[in-house]
């Protein structure tokens, strides 16, 4: 299995941060906690309905909900154990691997290659997308986030009433 990194950029949220939020701080429990990144790693088969510009969909919805989520796009300061909130961006990754989904996900499944499909964020950044494109048409979809930012984010960055309506893809 090999990979072919296509491209990289930054997506940054569609709205920048409002100056009174650009400083966010993590909670003291994550403070002591070592720093450790996450991944998650969703895989699709071939949609025949696929649109060909997806993927300009996937970066325009991502736009979006950086918004909301705006210290995913920052930096993180490890002296202070704050997010610089600067609108940096997300890293987006675009891939291709040599093989068919089927072969990784088919009937006799191997977990151990699904560990390729993870991908290194550096230490500052707070989350990595890579979006990786198999030889069938089918993609995997891999989040890598810094743990103690996640779960901040998860408990207390916005109320309920603006989870709906985020992502259109």
């Amino acid at each position: 299995m090999k990979f072919h990194k296509q491209s990289g950029k930054f997506i940054k949220p569609l709205v920048p941060t409002p100056s009174n939020l650009k400083h966010y701080k993590i909670g003291f429990i994550d403070e002591l906690a070592p720093l450790r990144h996450v991944a998650i790693v969703l895989f699709f088969t071939k949609n025949p309905n696929q649109d060909p510009k997806f993927v300009v969909q996937l970066e325009k919805s991502l736009e979006k909900v950086l918004t909301r989520l705006y210290p995913l796009t920052g930096r993180y300061v490890e002296e202070s154990h704050i997010v610089d909130c600067n609108d940096e961006g997300v890293e987006f990754i675009q891939a291709k691997v040599n093989i068919k989904l089927e072969d990784i996900l088919g009937l006799h499944v191997d977990v151990r290659p699904v560990d390729e499909f993870t991908v290194e964020t550096k230490p500052q950044h707070i989350l990595t997308i890579q979006l990786t494109t198999f030889e069938c048409g089918g993609v995997a979809l891999v989040g890598n986030i810094k743990d103690n930012i996640k779960r901040n984010i998860q408990v207390g960055m916005f109320p309920p009433s603006h989870i709906g309506g985020v992502i259109e893809v």
